[in-house]
């Protein structure tokens, strides 16, 4: 259990909450919202994406002429600093009221920027240093690099309890498995996320974290009772909403304890938004998940089921790809109040909470007081931020995340004498690409972005022994690269194997089963879900990194070989009944079970 504090904090929501948000009434300039027209009121609701990594025509139309009130960028827009900066100033330039500029930047296997922003490790990783300090460390740097690119909106933290190691979708994105821990964590990203100016946005509401389908693809259903979602999936978003939050985005998925209809996904339901209104007091901005995901479309159009998640409680609808259909939800709402079906007062509700929202993270500029002005971006940082601004410290919470689950014989460090013989079975680069955006840009030629900083495992343990020998291999390894495999192994005095979410990958699983020999050290390495450690129990050492970005394999190549410090991470989700959530094996060969975040 964690501290009486932490649990008070965490799974609570205090009665002074309310008092702690932002009254939006009192906040939005009345004569900016009193200025403005119909359709520009429709068009503040609308966060929209658009392709290319110029200022485009269809960009241009939608900020112009249909008064988005702000644009998300993926890493098909974003080349390196100079051009980001460049074009989120050409969005704000254009724009007659401010825009949210918005990115998904979470760490991990979720991040938009990669070339001029640090990668940091995933959530998970973070959730393995059981630490406030460092959750807060990584969510503050990593908004005020988005704040000097020209971004105010941060799609994070994701505060889903990953309660199934089959999940599809969130896994290490998530900090942990215990409820209270991820509120903790989450809260002190809010916190210093928003202290750099920056909005956050807890999501996946109301909880993404026992899906077994991806809402990418289809719609999953999470069937669990109003008793057990206040116990397990809720007690995050309440400490989220007590850390006063801008924003809690919704999730695509089905939910019979709030909502009867079998078609009506979170995102769509009065009830389940209703609830995080009325119940959890929650008086901030409602974002919608992507509308154009499998989860929705497979049901509604991307255009009806944005008008269904307005009429639900939504304030910001989130697009992706299809102008088309950004456009055509824009009519769709105008038509609406035009007829009565969505009231003026419901419109100028959200539009009042949007702009209180912008105001309170100093977007809107001071003076703006009618949509014809054409205001100033406030912090908007003019010089250009290095590759990796803030490696030290991605570089510092990999060492602390680094969890040594088992390491029979005192394995670790390697004791190798000079020269011998170290193989190293790891995931090719290119498989990795296939399934996780990695270091770069869109038009970057592959490795150039990083430098000497390592993409996979062999460059890291290479960089640090360079007589080390590489066996790469697919996610389904060919018999060629099974052969090369078994004789890089078969001819070496010790074995680093590494790992990527086997459960997806059981042709990977069988072949690093039969690479573990009885004869000499093997270490495996989980570099992204740790529940890969308990498939691959016999080897003597198992180490979990919970990321492949660049920061957690150079911690994990500098533990194998004694460079790096001892580790001290735990596991912030159980493995094994043996292998429990706390689990860490501390100064090589002392295990402990930590319970409490510090």
């Amino acid at each position: 259990m964690l501290p009486a504090v932490l649990l008070s904090a965490c799974l609570s929501v205090p009665d002074a909450v309310r008092s702690l948000t932002v009254d939006t009434r009192s906040v939005a300039p009345p004569t900016l919202l009193q200025s403005m027209t119909l359709e520009q009121k429709v068009g503040q609701l609308m966060v929209v994406s658009f392709s290319g990594q110029s200022f485009t025509a269809e960009a241009q139309a939608m900020v112009r002429d249909f008064h988005a009130g702000g644009v998300i960028l993926f890493q098909q827009n974003l080349i390196n600093a100079p051009q980001i900066r460049q074009l989120t100033q050409q969005l704000q330039h254009a724009a007659k009221v401010p825009l949210l500029i918005a990115a998904d930047q979470e760490g991990g296997p979720v991040v938009r920027i990669t070339n001029g922003a640090t990668l940091f490790p995933s959530q998970m990783a973070v959730g393995a240093t059981f630490s406030l300090k460092d959750a807060a460390a990584v969510a503050g740097e990593t908004a005020t690099e988005l704040r000097g690119l020209g971004f105010n909106v941060n799609f994070a933290p994701v505060v889903d309890v990953n309660s199934n190691p089959k999940n599809p979708v969130i896994g290490t994105r998530s900090y942990g498995a215990d409820p209270a821990m991820v509120g903790a964590l989450g809260a002190a990203a809010v916190g210093a996320t928003q202290r750099a100016g920056v909005l956050a946005v807890a999501k996946h509401f109301p909880g993404h974290g026992d899906a077994d389908v991806d809402s990418h693809r289809a719609l999953p259903l999470i069937d669990h009772s109003l008793q057990r979602l206040e116990s397990v999936e809720l007690p995050p978003f309440r400490a989220a909403i007590a850390a006063g939050v801008d924003g809690v985005m919704t999730a695509h998925l089905l939910l019979p304890a709030l909502e009867s209809d079998p078609k009506r996904s979170a995102t769509l339901s009065p009830g389940v938004l209703g609830y995080l209104r009325e119940k959890l007091g929650y008086t901030g901005l409602i974002v919608t998940d992507d509308l154009e995901m499998g989860a929705i479309v497979n049901d509604y159009g991307t255009a009806e089921a944005a008008k269904l998640a307005f009429q639900a409680g939504a304030d910001v609808l989130l697009f992706r790809r299809t102008v088309s259909e950004q456009q055509r939800a824009h009519a769709l709402l105008v038509q609406a109040v035009r007829s009565g079906e969505i009231s003026s007062q419901r419109l100028d509700d959200s539009v009042t909470r949007i702009l209180a929202a912008k105001e309170k993270r100093g977007i809107l500029a001071p003076g703006v007081t009618s949509v014809t002005s054409v205001p100033g971006v406030k912090g908007v940082a003019t010089s250009t931020p290095a590759q990796s601004p803030n490696s030290d410290v991605a570089l510092e919470v990999a060492r602390r995340s680094l969890t040594l689950v088992k390491n029979d014989g005192a394995t670790l460090p390697l004791k190798l004498a000079e020269g011998a013989p170290l193989c190293v079975v790891h995931p090719r680069l290119e498989a990795l690409r296939g399934v996780e955006v990695m270091a770069g840009s869109p038009s970057a030629a592959p490795g150039s972005v990083a430098g000497a900083e390592p993409q996979t495992l062999g460059d890291a343990i290479k960089a640090t022994y360079p007589v080390a020998r590489l066996a790469p291999v697919g996610l389904r390894p060919s018999i060629e690269e099974r052969d090369a495999a078994q004789t890089c192994v078969r001819d070496a005095r010790a074995v680093v194997l590494g790992s990527y979410n086997l459960h997806e990958y059981p042709a990977q699983a069988a072949l690093l089963k039969v690479l573990i020999p009885k004869d000499k050290p093997v270490v495996v390495v989980a570099l992204r879900l740790p529940y890969d450690l308990a498939e691959l129990d016999a080897a003597p050492v198992l180490l979990a990194t919970y990321s492949i970005r660049p920061a957690s394999l150079r911690a994990a190549a500098e533990m194998v070989l004694g460079k790096g410090p001892a580790p001290t991470g735990h596991l912030p989700v159980p493995v094994a009944p043996r292998w429990p959530l706390g689990h860490g094996v501390l100064d090589w060969s002392r295990p402990e079970t930590l319970t409490a975040v510090r």
